[in-house]
């Protein structure tokens, strides 16, 4: 039984390792490719609109085919589910706006700082336990990092420090209560990346019209400035690593908690600056690339936080089994002195009269 349930227990931490190195891989590459594409196609929110519009095509695409059985999405799942997609387009409309009124740095180093707000949240309201010693001076490790190598100009308008707030308040709030639906709304990772983009591809349409998006996207319709091969290779790319960040990103957060989730993608940044700096040698000095690695590193020693159920179960499992081992020792002789009185009476000779 022993034996099973460690097999069980092996195999869940390679699932979840799988996920989180998929998770990583794609959450690492977005923004490089993202940079690529914003190169040769530089109308950020329509770029935005096409990737979650794409996405969402995609699984009806993979539906109609009958490849895989994804369920119909109904109007009372999208009601259940609705909260989801707006807050994840609330933080991406706050993120865009930090980095219009601030800098690239500061919106990371606010990003750092929010898996230490999201374990509060998960302890308050999601039943897991305050994380452990070494995974706190992980979660420390990575805010003087970020302190350390984003050097923050002390001159931040207000309109940073709005933005900033509303950014950090909006992205701990979206990972604890998305996990908090997932966890309540039942539903296939195919329907909820199709509710997700569906809907944010609707709230990123008004902004596609806005100036100076709207002039430039204008004349590329128009032919004005047509797009090179390259442009539509790069957009291309980047809705294809859209929808795998959309799908593995999801397939996480139903496997860990918010706070593990939220630890994993802050050092995806801290890798996704690495390679930018390690491709554009002059964003960048050796300092900052040993900070970042030592920061990278430092992330390792974190441990994902349990839920105070099972660690409580766990322990009164531990403490039963240690309650009832004196019992079986003590049966266990028991039977072994009956078995020798039975023996010793079947060997022994019986007196003929």
């Amino acid at each position: 039984m022993g034996e099973v349930t460690m097999l069980s227990a092996c195999l869940t931490m390679l699932s979840t390792g799988s996920l989180v190195i998929a998770y990583g891989s794609c959450s690492a590459s977005m923004l490089l490719v993202n940079k690529w594409a914003l190169l040769h196609f530089p109308l950020p929110a329509m770029l935005t609109f096409l990737q979650c519009a794409a996405t969402a095509l995609i699984v009806q695409l993979v539906r109609a085919t009958g490849a895989l059985s994804i369920e119909s999405v109904e109007w009372r799942t999208v009601r259940d589910f609705i909260t989801v997609p707006v807050l994840f387009a609330l933080a991406l409309y706050s993120s865009s706006q930090l980095l219009h009124f601030g800098d690239a740095g500061l919106q990371i180093l606010i990003r750092t700082t929010t898996p230490a707000a999201v374990c509060i949240l998960d302890f308050l309201f999601m039943g897991y336990e305050l994380p452990s010693r070494r995974s706190a001076m992980a979660l420390v490790g990575l805010v003087v990092g970020a302190a350390c190598y984003f050097r923050v100009e002390t001159a931040i308008t207000p309109a940073a420090i709005f933005w900033g707030a509303f950014y950090f308040v909006s992205i701990s709030v979206e990972m604890v209560w998305v996990k908090h639906v997932l966890n309540r709304v039942r539903m296939s990772t195919w329907t909820r990346v199709a509710i997700t983009n569906f809907v944010t591809a609707i709230f990123m349409t008004p902004f596609t019209l806005v100036n100076p998006e709207r002039e430039r996207l204008v004349d590329r319709l128009t032919l004005v400035t047509p797009l090179s091969r390259v442009a539509v290779m790069s957009v291309a790319i980047s809705c294809v690593a859209g929808f795998a960040l959309s799908m593995s990103g999801f397939k996480l957060r139903e496997t860990v908690s918010a706070t593990t989730f939220t630890f994993v993608g802050v050092v995806c940044k801290f890798a996704t600056v690495l390679v930018n700096q390690l491709i554009w040698v002059h964003h960048g000095s050796s300092f900052g690339a040993i900070v970042l690695c030592c920061s990278i590193l430092l992330s390792t020693i974190y441990v994902a936080p349990k839920k105070r159920e099972l660690v409580k179960v766990a322990l009164e499992n531990s403490d039963e089994g240690l309650e009832g081992a004196p019992e079986e020792d003590a049966s266990h002789d028991v039977e072994e002195e009956a078995g020798q009185e039975t023996s010793s009476l079947v060997m022994k000779p019986v007196a003929r009269p």
